[in-house]
């Protein structure tokens, strides 16, 4: 009994700690997934697409400044691909981990509730015992009070028999203190008194009466077994409240790691599917990484619907239907993509380092 309730104390703070590491992993989701990649949407509508839309032919740093765009995105693209693949990895053993730490609390639950009607069992039992016992140390005192006053009708008798008598006798005084009015538990009889008869001192003494022994020392027995008992009741009660205490401490903390065990499901969901669209723009990204090839065609490419700014769309409604973002209108259509992309051949005319290679890039960019 004493281990269960040592395993019921130590749950709690094993949950705490796992609840802790859950929410830190909902904090890394924001800020190293869903932040950077709302940032590479940003720049890329606004520092790609919008720049190229309000350029004119003389804007001669454009050049310099999507090359360093480009830079920047395929970086941030990369480290968000990273931390998402690794959350989805954590959130994937958390979810598991909560799973199984339900199914134990569950089945402590089922433990603790068995032992919770054993107990209960032991409390009402506890609870008859001690009704038994205030039946039996009334009975034992009203035998007690019944046997003092059988002498105490024997004494009158014997005073009012004998023509001549002489004694201290009052009943219920012993050298002048009270005695009954209650038993008090002493070694003397409640009263004492010596009788004269025709000059000889009858002394009577209940005490070493065989009845009267037998009466107070049941009396006795039965207020010591009353004690007992309520003490027993009183330690099967403060055993049955913390037993009750312990299966509400599990109650809530179910609950907890079953809110823990939402929380990741959704997260692993969530890096689960941005971590495709993720790959598959890093995969499609990477044959234009290399320093070799021209600004004119990377830009080409990545401003292309179908092979670039769909995925990005995509990641980005997967953000907005999970309502982990708000709406900040950077989804971008087809047809503001052909327009772009007419506008870049347009510049590229007019701009000859848009057609530069990327090696040929000496700027230093903010980002690096």
């Amino acid at each position: 009994m004493m281990f269960r309730y040592i395993v019921l104390f130590l749950l709690p703070i094993a949950i705490r700690c796992e609840n802790a590491s859950n929410s830190s992993n909902t904090s890394e989701l924001h800020i190293l997934v869903i932040s950077p990649f709302q940032h590479v949407l940003s720049l890329f509508k606004s520092d790609i697409v919008d720049k190229l839309m309000n350029a004119n032919h003389s804007s001669s740093d454009l050049p310099d400044e999507l090359h360093c765009t480009i830079q920047e995105i395929q970086s941030s693209l990369q480290q968000t691909t990273l931390a998402n693949q690794r959350l989805f990895n954590q959130a994937a053993l958390h979810v598991s981990d909560a799973l199984e730490s339900i199914s134990r609390m569950e089945n402590e639950t089922t433990e603790t509730e068995i032992l919770l009607n054993e107990l209960n069992t032991t409390v009402e039992t506890a609870k008859e015992d001690v009704r038994l016992a205030e039946i039996a140390a009334k009975k034992a005192v009203e035998l007690f009070s019944y046997a003092i006053d059988t002498y105490r009708a024997i004494m009158y008798r014997n005073r009012y028999r004998e023509n001549d008598y002489g004694g201290d006798y009052q009943f219920g005084r012993y050298n002048g203190q009270h005695h009954f009015g209650g038993y008090s538990g002493g070694n003397r009889f409640p009263f004492h008194t010596g009788l004269h008869s025709r000059g000889t001192n009858c002394h009577f003494d209940v005490r070493h009466d065989s009845l009267y022994k037998a009466n107070a020392k049941a009396m006795h027995e039965a207020d010591d077994k009353l004690k007992k008992q309520q003490v027993q009741l009183k330690n099967e009660l403060v055993k049955y409240r913390s037993m009750e205490s312990q299966l509400r401490n599990i109650s809530e903390q179910v609950m907890e790691l079953n809110t823990t065990l939402q929380e990741q499901q959704t997260i692993k969901i969530m890096t689960e599917a941005l971590n495709e669209d993720f790959q598959m723009v890093a995969n499609r990204l990477k044959p234009f990484s290399s320093s070799s090839k021209r600004l004119l065609d990377v830009l080409m490419y990545i401003l292309d619907y179908q092979s670039i700014v769909e995925l990005f769309n995509s990641a980005y409604n997967k953000l907005l239907t999970a309502s982990t973002i708000e709406s900040t209108d950077l989804e971008l259509s087809r047809e503001m993509m052909n327009k772009t992309k007419q506008k870049l051949i347009y510049l590229s005319a007019k701009l000859p380092r848009m057609r530069y290679r990327r090696k040929q890039f000496h700027r230093l960019c903010a980002h690096q």
